[in-house]
C-alpha cells in the first residue's frame, strides 16, 4: 500500500471548517473530503484538530491518494492560507533547508507573504503549539551553484540581504539556468520585502 502523501498546518484561528475544505480543493486541485462532509473517491481528506491551549488554536492535516499529485510545496500552500484566512500559518521547514530535522524549527507565514524561522517553547503546560516569538528571524532562500551556494533572505526590522560564500575566493560566473533561478528567487524575496518594508541591502 503507498504511503499518503501529508501536509501540516496550525493557525491562530480557526476558519469555518467548510472554508478550509473550498481553500485546499482549489489549492489541491482535486476534491477533498472532511468528516462532517464527506465524498466518496475524494483523493484528499482534511482533519482538523482544535486546541484548548497554545497560540495556534487550530491543527490542520491534509492528506492526499500520491497518484494524484500536488503542485505546489507546503510553503506555498502556507502562504495562500494565510492569506487567505488572515492568519499566521505554521507548517514545518522546507526541504533541504537548515535545521530542517530539528523537531522543535518551524516556518511561519503572515498574511503580508513574509516567511520566518521560529522555534517552538519547551512547555509542557500545552496541547497546542506555542511559539517563541523572540527566536523568529527571516527565512533564506538557498541557491546552489558551482562553486557555493548563494544565500537570500529577510530579516524583517533590516532588510534584504544576500550572500554568496565562494570557497575560492574568486568571482563566481553562473551558467544560464542558475542565473534564472537566482533571477526567480530575487523577485520572490524583494516583493516579500517590499511588502513588510525592508530595505533592500547586500552583505
Amino acid at each position: 500500500m503507498r504511503k499518503l502523501s501529508e501536509m501540516h498546518f496550525y493557525l491562530d484561528k480557526i476558519p469555518e471548517p467548510e472554508e478550509l475544505a473550498v481553500f485546499f480543493s482549489d489549492a489541491l486541485s482535486m476534491a477533498v473530503s472532511t468528516l462532517d462532509d464527506p465524498i466518496d473517491e475524494a483523493p484528499a481528506f482534511l482533519q482538523l484538530t482544535p486546541y484548548e491551549s497554545g497560540s495556534f488554536p487550530l491543527g490542520v492535516n491534509i492528506a492526499w491518494n500520491p497518484s494524484h499529485a500536488s503542485h505546489m510545496s507546503h510553503i506555498e500552500i502556507a502562504v495562500r492560507l494565510s492569506r487567505f484566512c488572515n492568519a499566521q500559518v505554521v507548517t514545518d521547514l522546507p526541504d533541504g533547508y537548515p535545521r530542517k530535522a530539528d523537531p522543535f524549527r518551524w516556518c511561519i507565514a503572515e498574511p503580508d507573504g513574509s516567511l520566518s524561522e521560529i522555534s517552538e517553547c519547551m512547555t509542557d503546560e500545552k496541547d497546542g503549539l506555542e511559539l517563541d516569538e523572540t527566536s523568529k528571524k527571516g527565512m533564506a532562500e538557498n541557491v546552489e551553484v558551482a562553486h557555493g551556494e548563494i544565500r537570500i533572505w529577510i530579516e524583517p526590522d533590516s532588510g534584504f540581504f544576500i550572500k554568496m560564500p565562494a570557497e575560492s575566493g574568486d568571482s563566481v560566473r553562473l551558467s544560464g539556468q542558475e542565473a534564472r533561478k537566482l533571477a526567480d528567487v530575487l523577485v520572490t524575496m524583494a516583493d516579500r520585502a517590499e511588502k513588510i518594508g525592508g530595505a533592500i541591502e547586500h552583505v
